[in-house]
Formats: C-alpha cells, structure tokens, sequence
C-alpha cells in the first residue's frame, strides 16, 4: 500500500489498482450512482448541440438527391452525390477517432459544426452535379468530424454508473432531429426553395457551434471501474468499482454473484479480459513508444454486432413502407412515426435496465426484439395496424441495444481511447448502413421482399449468437474464477481507508 493523493491507493492480485472511496468518488462523495447527476450542464449543452448538429444534416436528406435532380442531374448521378457522402466519412472516421483522444475532442466538434455550416452556403452555389460531388464530399467529411467527436465526448461527460441511461437520453437528441428534420426540411422547401433549406441548415450548425463553445471538455465525473484518471493509466491497470456502487446491496436493490451488484460484477469481467493485454503493453521496458491504434480493439465486438444489426435496419426503414404500399397500405408512413416514438420513449428507461442488471441483459432482449420485428414484417405489414406493431417493435428492440452497445463501448476503452473506440463504432455503423442497403436491394430483387426480411431476421439471430459465445460465456466464465474475492477485497481496502 503505498500514499497518493493524499489516500492509499493498493493493487490486487491481478495488478489493478484498488483505488480509496474519496479519490474514485471525488465530489460525488457520499452518493450512490442513482444519486449521481446526469444532466449536468456540459451533459446538457452536448445534447442540445448534438440536437443542432444532426438537425443540420437530416434537414438536408431530403432535399439534396431533389435538388441534384433539379441542375438537371439523373437516377444515377443522384446516388453518387449520395453516396460520396457515406465514402468519405467511412474513410475519415477511425482516423478522426484516434486524433480525438490525442487532441481532445470539442476542438474537431467545433471545427466540424464550422464545416457543416459551410456546406450549405456551398450547396447553394453548386449548380452542377460535378460540384455537387464535391460539395458533398465536404460534407460527409464535416459530419464525420462532428459525429465521432460528439459520440466520444458524451461518453466522458457521463457518471459510469449511469452510463447506459445517460446514453439513452443522449440518443434523444439525434431520434427528435430524424423524426423533425425531413419535415422541416421538405416543408421549406415548397415552392422550390432550394436557398432557404440550405441555410436553415446552416444556421443550426452555427447554432450548434456556439453551444459546442460553451462546452468543458474534461468536466466529466466519474465514478467507476476504470475511471479513475492518473493512478489507474500509469499503472496499466483500472480502478475496481467501489462501495460507492456496492451500498446498493445494502438495499437489496442489486443481487448479482456472492453478493456483488451486477454493474461491479460486469466491470469486473471486462476488466479481467483485457488487463492482461494492457498489463503486457505497459510491463514491457523495452516496448518503445505506445502506438495508439486507429481503431479499439476492445470495442471491435460491440461495434461488429452493431454493424451486423444495421443490416436490417437498413431492410425495414428501405423497404418496409416499400412492401407495405405494394400490399395496399395508404400510409406507409406512419411506421416512421411508432417508430421514432418508441425510439424515444424506450430510450428514457432501457438504458436505467442496462446499468442495473447488466449490458448483455438488455442487449439479448433488444436483439430478440429486432429479429420479431423482421421475421413478423411480411405477414403483419399489409395493413397500417400491423405496420404500427412492426414500427413499435424495432423501434424498441434498435433503441435498447444501441444505447447498451454504446455503453458497452465506452465502458471498455480506456478513457485516453474513447475516440478510437467511437470511431471503430461509427465505422461499423456506416459499413452495415451502406452494405445493408445493397444487400437487401439485391435480396429483395431476386428472391422477394419475404425472404429478404427472413434472412434479415436471421442475420439478427446470427448476431446474437456470436456475441453469446465470443462475449457472454467468456465474460462469464472469467467472473467464476474468482473475481468476486478481488471486489470484496477492494471493499475491505475501501473500509479501512475511512
């Protein structure tokens, strides 16, 4: 045991470092994590320029292929200004991930809301499909640059014993631009009021901008495994969750293993499967300079599933109101509708689920969920009630495992590496949105939109198994190993520090 900080600071068996009550908890002393403030004012100030950001895109969605259309360009020249757009943020997102967490991440939100804002004055001076191209090439690339950050930045705005409920308040913010944003956009634009749009839009990335300004980076309490700052990095291990957490069991609230909670049980487990790999990077003299990776590896498998799971997100919001006109639905729509409400609504209490009985808890369920959804969308989706009920259950089922992956990711990178981590996300999303498209394009063309929706539930299904055996068993076997002993053992450490 040795004094930092003015408290002692101990490691386990394992090499992590067991760290006192007063130095994880700070100014949250004396709270439990459902104490813990969420909405805090930088918390806030994220959500709302996240809010502005995704406003300033999703108003566009609509209009831009319009107005390719309108300077005279075709079907097919309107899919590769589209499509220039997902290119180049694919390309510029790991990479951008990376830079975040060695430069930190409002200076690219800022210099992205600037780029956002730029585009719609651009938009408006392109009057060619060559310099449309271009100009969206732009923007994707400020839309990768104020998406990764933003991702990352709520990650360490954010209590990590609320993470997954925190997180689901933020998906709000982007599900009110998607559902509001075409709206707006299209209702401008009646009368062809190309200019308008394009600087309504612009206007939100400002507004965006100066909310992004306001922001402290850094601000962030935490109050978990692996939060801890400078004493768990320059050791190479991470702090185990205290009885900052464990007081719940006191209250019968959370049972997990041997009397542990279910959020120290899961922390714990993640820990023990990659502290090794850290102990190695850091124990090694002769190891040179660390290199940071353009993507995380501990968030490779969360990122995966999601990727995988876009894939029929891309087979129900493409071709569900498709398949429903065909089959005599008047209103196609209002799938849109239940859904962007069930995406709210599930977001203000999945996440909550996810911190107090466990991510892979609420993810399995929410994965069940989607492949319902496509498995019931051929015989359900030839009436508008069965449209709402297909609208309801992916709406469902998408929100609860998204805002738990999310968590997931960020519970597992290091806090220097959250960047990383939420480009490798980003990535997978725009990889499984965009190949999602094709796929099911091709599916549904040469075998039907029925089988195209069976084979997207089971790919689903497929998803759920291979995080079952790569992620949940092992998880699970490294915590029967003994890991309750070492968090009881931090306790014990924690009460003699008082």
């Amino acid at each position: 045991m040795s004094a930092e900080g003015g408290g002692a600071v101990a490691n386990d068996a394992s090499g992590s470092v067991v760290a006192p009550r007063s130095q994880v908890e700070g100014e949250n002393a004396g709270m439990r994590p459902s104490e813990t403030p969420i909405f805090t004012r930088d918390f806030v100030l994220t959500c709302l320029a996240s809010l502005c950001g995704y406003a300033s895109f999703y108003i566009l969605l609509g209009a831009v292929p319009l107005y390719v259309k309108h300077v005279g360009g075709s079907e097919l020249e309107v899919g590769l200004v589209v499509g220039v757009f997902s290119a180049v943020s694919l390309c510029v997102r790991m990479p951008l991930g990376r830079a975040c967490d060695e430069k930190g991440k409002r200076p690219f939100m800022l210099i992205g809301a600037i780029v956002l804002a730029l585009c719609g004055l651009v938009y408006s001076w392109a009057g060619s499909v060559g310099a449309l191209v271009a100009s969206r090439a732009l923007h994707g690339l400020g839309w990768a640059l104020f998406g990764t950050a933003v991702y990352a930045l709520v990650a360490e705005t954010i209590p990590a014993s609320r993470r997954g409920e925190a997180m689901g308040y933020y998906g709000i913010s982007s599900n009110i631009a998607m559902a509001l944003g075409p709206a707006i956009g299209f209702a401008i634009l009646q009368g062809g009021r190309f200019g308008a749009v394009f600087a309504f839009s612009s206007a939100m990335a400002v507004l965006a901008f100066v909310l992004t300004a306001t922001i402290r980076e850094g601000s962030g309490k935490t109050d978990a495994a692996g939060e801890g700052g400078s004493d768990g990095a320059a050791k190479g291990g991470s702090l185990v969750l205290r009885d900052n957490c464990c007081e719940r069991r006191a209250r019968g609230e959370e049972a997990g293993q041997q009397g542990v909670c279910q959020t120290c049980h899961d922390f714990e487990a993640d820990r023990r499967l990659h502290a090794d790999h850290r102990h190695r990077a850091h124990a090694d003299p002769h190891a040179g300079p660390r290199h940071h990776p353009m993507f995380e590896r501990s968030a490779l498998l969360p990122s995966a599933v999601m990727g995988v799971l876009t894939v029929s997100y891309s087979a129900i919001v493409s071709f569900l109101p498709l398949y429903a006109k065909v089959n005599g639905v008047e209103n196609p729509g209002f799938f849109f509708t239940v859904y962007a409400l069930a995406l709210v609504t599930s977001r203000t209490f999945t996440g909550r689920l996810s911190d107090r009985y466990g991510r892979a808890a609420v993810i399995l369920p929410g994965i069940g969920l989607i492949a319902v959804a496509l498995m019931l969308a051929a015989p359900l989706a030839v009436n508008v009630v069965g449209v709402g009920v297909i609208g309801a259950l992916f709406g469902l089922g998408f929100a609860t495992v998204q805002s738990s992956l999310m968590a997931m990711i960020a519970d597992r990178a290091a806090p220097g590496h959250r960047g990383a981590a939420m480009g490798t996300y980003m990535t997978a999303l725009d990889l499984g949105i965009g190949a999602g498209a094709m796929l099911c394009g091709l599916l549904s063309d040469s075998l039907g939109f029925a089988p195209m929706f069976a084979i997207s539930g089971a790919s689903a299904l497929a998803a759920m198994a291979v995080f079952v055996v790569l992620d949940v068993w092992p998880r699970s076997r490294q915590m029967k190993r003994g890991a309750p002993d070492n968090l009881a053992r931090g306790r014990a450490m924690g009460s003699s520090d008082k």
